[in-house]
């Protein structure tokens, strides 16, 4: 189990959501974007949001 994910945004290629295929059974990563617009929507209810570290290695 992952204990503290951190993904390159670099490497998504624009892709908002996603699944590792080693845990596909596990939580579904958001972008900060997607979330953003999840919440705007006011249709939330329920869902918590867990924020975890992405790093841009085009800017790092």
């Amino acid at each position: 189990m992952l204990k503290r994910p951190a993904f390159d945004l670099s490497k998504l290629g624009g892709i908002k959501a996603f699944r590792l295929a080693q845990m596909p059974r596990n939580q579904m990563y958001l972008t900060q974007s997607l979330v953003e617009e999840l919440l705007a929507t006011g249709m939330t209810s329920g869902t918590e949001f867990v924020p975890v570290d992405f790093v841009d290695s085009e800017t790092t």
